[in-house]
């Protein structure tokens, strides 16, 4: 037998409620009873109640089911339009890229791809920016191993040349004068090579904690060593009128690296 004070126990919780103020409502409509939220009035029909509650349910069901398939599915566009844009700016670049080519490629409206993405520009930087947060979680990888701090820099130079041939019109871009850039575009460059500075200060710090390192500076030498593979990486490009490295091109920078890190390893190994 339902008692007053089960009953008021039952619409406190707030599905409960919700339900008896909807069916409070249509009784109301329906002159059921004068007083909406009287107990008698929500006895003799709690039935309804009920009714409206498992109705109320049914719904929110529907909308999160619904909510998490619109959310799955924009997810997938979100990532194709990504995936289309790279390879895109990769092999054209920024300025001969079109959001019309972008969405093509993936069987996108041009109206569809304006939905994620209001422009070409902010497309560009979340591709830059996703680039970016791969490579310096591969770099994170490489630092949280077992490994010693020189194989470590093997491994980052390794990483950062292939990132260099993969995005080579990217780094093209992060080439160009300053002021040419949106700052925007010069913050997100700068801020990733001050990433890359962390990183390496990390490994060489890591280097000197094994007694496999001077005791060093470890800022000068951090920026130093990302200073010298930057310039490697500048003389490719700016020696060419089109930015296309050929094997040949690759494999003489493949040689640099090694000679410089085998000079840069003895100015700091005890």
């Amino acid at each position: 037998m339902l008692t007053y004070r089960g009953l008021i126990s039952m619409i406190s919780s707030p599905n409960i409620l919700l339900a008896g103020i909807m069916f409070s409502m249509a009784c109301f409509r329906n002159k059921w009873s004068s007083c909406p939220f009287s107990c008698i009035g929500l006895i003799v029909k709690f039935k309804r109640i009920i009714f409206f509650f498992c109705e109320y349910k049914h719904y929110f069901r529907l909308y999160n089911y619904n909510s998490r398939m619109v959310k799955n599915r924009d997810a997938d566009i979100f990532l194709s339009i990504l995936d289309s844009a790279k390879k895109r700016f990769c092999r054209y670049g920024l300025k001969k890229t079109t959001m019309t080519e972008i969405a093509g490629d993936i069987g996108l409206s041009k109206a569809s791809l304006y939905y994620y993405f209001p422009n070409k520009e902010g497309l560009f930087k979340e591709v830059v920016s996703q680039g970016h947060k791969t490579l310096l979680n591969e770099f994170e990888g490489l630092l949280s191993s077992s490994v010693p701090a020189e194989e470590i820099l093997q491994g980052y130079l390794e990483k950062r040349l292939n990132y260099f041939r993969e995005f080579v019109h990217l780094n093209a871009l992060n080439l160009e004068s300053i002021n040419s850039l949106k700052p925007v575009y010069a913050r997100l460059f700068e801020n990733f090579r001050k990433a890359e500075i962390r990183l390496v200060g990390e490994i060489l710090a890591k280097g000197i904690a094994t007694q496999d390192f001077q005791n060093l500076d470890i800022a000068y030498f951090s920026e130093l060593f990302i200073a010298i593979f930057q310039g490697l990486r500048h003389d490719v490009i700016i020696k060419k009128d089109t930015i296309n490295i050929t094997e040949t091109e690759y494999s003489l920078l493949q040689k640099q690296y090694e000679s410089a890190l085998n000079m840069f390893m003895k100015g700091i190994k005890k």
